[in-house]
């Protein structure tokens, strides 16, 4: 097993480190989807 797996080395390691840190990596959305228990998400209301 190598030692810094999945990268080549502790450099190439802090290297995608830092790309997530500082936002050059992100996950994408679609902005159709709601917040979870957001107004008409159909979950569980809350009495008023």
């Amino acid at each position: 097993m190598r030692e810094f797996y999945p990268f080549c080395s502790t450099r190439c390691k802090d290297i995608d480190l830092n790309r997530w840190l500082s936002g050059g990596y992100a996950i994408p959305v679609r902005d159709d989807e709601e917040e979870p228990g957001g107004e008409g998400s159909g979950g569980p209301q809350t009495p008023a």
